[in-house]
């Protein structure tokens, strides 16, 4: 293969390396953002919520608001607890993907070295081809585990968000074309409406105080540990066939 095709190939492989960083960049963005919605759908969720609370018992929550921002406020910590530990899990498969792609485009100039010596015989080569192609391999299996490490910690992170972190509301249906219903919830109100309000905002303290992050992010680090532990796998078995 004539020099001129090798800088070809360098060239080529060095545009795909700047794709793959456009790639990367905007998939990280992706990432960011769609986890970052999440949380905070849950947390306007969540405070939509202790303002219903408070209009059901003629309150303002203004009055409440120390109470009321600490429990948005222990809330939103536990739920970016979880998103750190799947920000890890995250990068930690970028970096396998990253690896992976350099290793391959390292092996293509390799053998582009290789098989631009003059002196190499053809058994060589085709030797050379061979180890090539099984270089691809092990880095492609890499790669494709690692897209769907990504797609089945993203499943995770979603389900574990909607139902660890699901807070059921205590609010109280009043049927407004019953005018003695609407009259025994006013009366209600203006008598116990403090209280019965401070006593809702506590409730819900109480189940956000419940939620297991711990659980939850043991969990993303046993999977975490399991996909480390696949990839090694994956090149140990095809390490012999790879080298």
């Amino acid at each position: 293969m004539s020099q001129k095709v090798s800088q070809a190939l360098i060239r080529l492989l060095n545009e795909i390396s700047s794709t793959e960083t456009t790639l990367s960049k905007v998939q990280a963005v992706i990432f960011v953002k769609k986890s970052e919605k999440i949380i905070e759908e849950k947390i306007k969720y969540l405070y939509n919520l202790l303002h219903l609370e408070a209009s059901q018992y003629n309150q303002s929550s203004a009055n409440y608001k120390d109470l009321v921002e600490s429990i948005i406020k222990t809330y939103k910590d536990k739920l970016y607890i979880v998103y750190d530990e799947l920000y890890l899990q995250y990068v930690n498969i970028q970096n396998e993907i990253g690896d992976a792609r350099l290793n391959q485009k390292v092996a293509m100039i390799n053998f582009q070295k290789i098989i631009n010596d003059s002196e190499i015989n053809k058994k060589d080569y085709t030797r050379v081809k061979e180890k090539l192609k099984n270089k691809n391999e092990l880095y492609d299996k890499i790669i494709k585990k690692c897209e769907e490490q990504f797609s089945i910690c993203m499943t995770n992170f979603e389900d574990q968000i909607n139902n660890a972190f699901f807070i059921e509301n205590s609010l109280i249906t009043v049927d407004e074309n019953n005018i003695f219903s609407k009259i025994k919830h006013a009366i209600i109100n203006l008598f116990k409406g403090k209280r019965l309000y401070k006593e809702a905002l506590l409730s819900y303290q109480t189940k956000i105080d419940k939620i297991d992050v711990e659980n939850i992010v043991n969990n993303f680090r046993n999977q975490t540990i399991e996909f480390v532990t696949d990839i090694l796998e994956i090149k140990d078995i095809n390490l012999e066939k790879a080298v």
